[in-house]
């Protein structure tokens, strides 16, 4: 409608009129009415994301009470420190993978955390802390780029503004695609229409558990989608996987303005390719939830699905990648 494609930043779609009897509500969703009959009625044919039925948890992250005492960027961290910390998780709308530049202080299995938190009214006991350092998904639950799933970094835990999903059964990858399909982003906008995600609407999502085949299908897709999103990740100077400015990685002619179009190339190509699995991850959820091809153009319109058709990767200008030149020396962090 107009008041969410204004919020979204995006055109208006033309008014759909449909009969008051052929409009759906979900249980506390207020706004669901526009949200077709069939699509609303997957809430009740399936379970909802975090069940018994499908062993999936998601659960809050880390609230330490003081990030600047606890937390530092990683090349922050002396080597005389780094047995004491840990990789930290923490927010950031990035989609698929990125290794996180946080550490988190973790001396004495987190006691000092675990104090602090104790002389400020909070539980000695770590929000999600069994599922710290476990293979999981996370989002940022403040989307102001859209809803956007990624891998949690290996070995860390996970801050407050980072939730996480973990299952026993599924491969998390099958979970990354799943949440980063059309569909999981439409039944979220449905169920809140705005940019803060909070856990329970993930809870809510109904979840139809797949098929092997379908799984298979999802993982290889999701991990494809993974490897892009690691090499654009080794671009960003900020990453602890940085592998040098990208002017010396493809400069092998002494031609900076040619290196950098083969940067442009690079990146364009990626982004080809991140789009294509989409659409395919797109495809085998729909039908996997037996979604008509009327419903389905609904979904691929709706403001909330369509803000998220950004490319994975928006090339540094080239007086960026100039700057990353200036005094790096291999091992360094810009």
């Amino acid at each position: 409608d107009k008041a969410r494609a204004e919020r979204d930043g995006i055109a208006a779609l033309p008014a759909v009129r449909a009969p008051q009897s052929q409009l759906a509500t979900i249980s506390g969703a207020r706004l669901s009415f526009w949200c077709p009959p069939e699509v609303s009625a997957l809430f009740q044919r399936h379970p909802p994301l975090e069940s018994s039925d499908t062993g999936i948890t998601l659960t809050n992250g880390l609230f330490t009470c003081n990030n600047a005492k606890f937390v530092k960027r990683h090349w922050e961290v002396t080597d005389e420190e780094r047995p004491d910390f840990v990789p930290y998780d923490k927010g950031g709308g990035h989609k698929w993978y990125r290794t996180t530049p946080y550490m988190l202080y973790w001396g004495g299995d987190g006691s000092a955390i675990r104090d602090y938190r104790a002389g400020r009214g909070q539980s000695r006991r770590l929000p999600g802390e069994q599922f710290y350092f476990c293979n999981g998904v996370t989002y940022s639950y403040i989307g102001t780029r859209g809803f956007r799933a990624r891998l949690l970094s290996p070995g860390a835990a996970f801050d407050i503004a980072s939730s996480a999903a973990f299952s026993k059964t599924l491969d998390p990858l099958y979970l990354l695609g799943f949440l980063n399909s059309s569909t999981a982003r439409f039944l979220l906008g449905v169920l809140n229409p705005t940019i803060n995600f909070q856990i329970g609407d993930l809870r809510r999502l109904p979840f139809a558990m797949p098929d092997a085949q379908t799984g298979q299908a999802i993982i290889r897709e999701a991990a494809a989608a993974v490897e892009l999103a690691r090499e654009v990740d080794s671009w960003d100077p900020c990453s602890p996987r940085f592998q040098g400015p990208v002017l010396l990685r493809l400069n092998g002619d002494g031609d900076e303005r040619a290196a950098y179009q083969r940067f442009q190339e690079q990146a364009e190509q990626i982004n080809r390719q991140e789009a294509e699995i989409q659409r395919t991850i797109d495809e085998i959820v729909f039908e996997l939830y037996e979604i008509s091809r009327r419903d389905r153009a609904v979904i691929d319109a709706d403001p909330w699905v369509a803000r998220e058709r950004k490319p994975l990767v928006r090339p540094r200008t080239f007086q960026q990648c100039l700057k990353d030149l200036e005094g790096y020396q291999p091992g360094t962090t810009l």
